[in-house]
């Protein structure tokens, strides 16, 4: 699956919107959405990712960490989030949020267009 990392230069704004697409998905579980929620707060502009433990997490929120991993795994199979897991003593796994990529479509109506592309030069006059 092909997925957009969050934008750097705008990164307090485009960690709300990945917020808002997971809050307002209704096919993502309560618990999904509070996970995200949580992770949000770690997010870090530089490196692009949290990194708290999934214990850390888990207790947090009150649930097991086999618990979180289902959760974690519904979010990145929604296109929401990149788990990179590191492995050893004290390496926690890296939590990247991601927006799913929009699905290709060569059926777009010239509603669905926008831009100068699809302007006439009688709209653009």
């Amino acid at each position: 699956m092909i997925r957009r990392f969050l934008d750097s230069k705008i990164f307090t704004a485009e960690k709300l919107s990945w917020h808002q697409s997971i809050a307002r998905n209704p096919r993502l579980s309560l618990q999904a959405k509070a996970v995200a929620g949580f992770i949000l707060h770690d997010l870090n502009a530089q490196e692009g990712c949290a990194w708290r433990g999934q214990e850390a997490i888990a207790n947090a929120l009150g649930i097991s960490v086999r618990q979180l991993r289902r959760i974690a795994d519904e979010l990145s199979t929604a296109g929401f989030l990149q788990i990179e897991v590191r492995r050893g003593r004290g390496r926690t796994n890296l939590w990247r949020a991601t927006f799913p990529a929009e699905p290709a479509s060569d059926n777009r109506t010239s509603a669905t267009l926008t831009g100068p592309e699809k302007r006439s030069e009688e709209t653009t006059q």
